[in-house]
């Protein structure tokens, strides 16, 4: 992840949602997750891992200083023959400075996938998405001014921790599964 990218990024917060479905039907992530959620290390400046688009099913976390966080998604269509439904949430007890979806093109949405506009909810701030990907990578950058970044992923309706990944302090800077949802997670 190029550090900035996500620094210099400006963006208005509380624009529009992108993407084309409405969001009348799609996930609303709720409140805060709660003080006892797990929080994790993760070593800053890794970037994503090598990724192969349609086969490596599941979300990556990366992150620079400063609260500055990726996070990308891809199905498995080249294997399965099909796309997966992706949806979940990212808070902050603070606010979002910056969300950027589709990650100044690197990682785009496609026209079915919606992220909604910064949401202000008791507690702090989140940000709700909607995807269905299968050979291609989306996903979005973001800034938070408080950590840690708070997740809530799902995959085809089930929260499965072991296809969540982001490069692990307490493994060396090691790709690893968060081992919990919804979890949180801060750059030393």
């Amino acid at each position: 992840m190029q550090r900035s990218l996500l620094v210099t990024a400006l963006v208005v917060v509380g624009a529009a949602g992108c993407g084309g479905s409405s969001s009348s039907s799609l996930y609303h992530g709720g409140s805060v997750p709660p003080p006892t959620t797990p929080v994790y290390q993760i070593s800053p400046g890794v970037g994503t891992p090598s990724i192969i688009p349609g086969q490596d099913v599941g979300y990556y976390v990366a992150a620079n200083t400063g609260g500055s966080f990726r996070l990308v998604w891809t199905g498995d269509s080249r294997l399965s023959g099909s796309g997966r439904h992706f949806y979940g949430s990212v808070w902050t007890n603070g606010n979002f400075t910056t969300s950027l979806p589709g990650c100044s093109g690197v990682c785009p949405l496609n026209g079915s996938t919606f992220v909604s506009t910064v949401k202000v909810i008791a507690g702090g701030s989140r940000i709700d998405f909607d995807s269905t990907a299968g050979s291609d990578i989306q996903g979005l950058d973001f800034i938070v001014d408080t950590v840690p970044a708070l997740f809530d992923l799902v995959i085809d309706g089930q929260r499965n921790p072991s296809y969540v990944t982001f490069p692990a302090t307490a493994n060396g800077g090691q790709y690893s599964p968060s081992g919990a949802m919804p979890f949180g997670l801060t750059a030393d």
